[in-house]
């Protein structure tokens, strides 16, 4: 399967701008009228025009981060997740074999919270096409030293956890930042895999 795309530059900028706008204009404009500041509908709307003006103004200034941020990762690093035959390659190159892995646990947890806050972070994540829940999927390693050891770059290391107070050591591969079509596309083609070589698939 070939290398997921990445999320568009600025995303996860925007989801945090927009639901903190929110939650501040929100906050603001009650403080005010209590305060005796802000009189009146029309001001009301003033305090939260500037107040919203400001927030677009950083939000560019955070894509305009990411972009660089993303701009600089090359090669290998820019691997999410490539599934075939033979096993998974993750973010760095590195390889980890269907023997090696003993379990897949696939997580999904809805993104943005309650309230305004996340509503508003929920609608900026639908227009982006992305999904509004978070997935991972958890890899326990059958043996934990020979895939650290191959782990040689920081982005290798990345999302391997070693082993501790008996559980597995684990690599995980976070697919939060893909396009849905992605997260199915990856998704369906990680459980297949697992299930074809009767590796456990569970959820969480």
């Amino acid at each position: 399967m070939r290398q997921p795309e990445r999320d568009r530059p600025g995303y996860a900028g925007r989801r945090a701008v927009v639901a903190t706008a929110f939650g501040i204009v929100t906050i603001v404009g009650i403080v005010l009228m209590v305060a005796g500041v802000v009189e009146g509908l029309v001001a009301m709307v003033v305090v939260i025009a500037v107040t919203v003006a400001f927030f677009v103004a950083v939000t560019a200034l955070i894509q305009r981060g990411n972009v660089l941020a993303i701009a600089r990762l090359q090669g290998d690093d820019r691997i999410v997740a490539i599934v075939h035959d033979e096993g998974i390659v993750l973010r760095g190159g590195l390889a980890i074999a269907w023997d090696e892995i003993t379990r897949v646990v696939v997580k999904r947890i809805r993104r943005g919270g309650r309230g305004v806050g996340g509503a508003s972070t929920r609608a900026v994540m639908r227009a982006d096409g992305l999904s509004e829940v978070w997935t991972t999927v958890a890899i326990d390693l059958r043996d934990w030293e020979p895939i650290a050891s191959r782990a040689t770059t920081k982005s290798m290391s990345t999302g391997l956890s070693r082993p501790m107070l008996g559980l597995a050591g684990s690599a995980t591969i976070d697919l939060g930042a893909l396009p849905e079509p992605s997260v199915q596309q990856t998704l369906t083609a990680i459980v297949q895999q697992a299930q074809r070589r009767g590796i456990t698939v569970d959820t969480a």
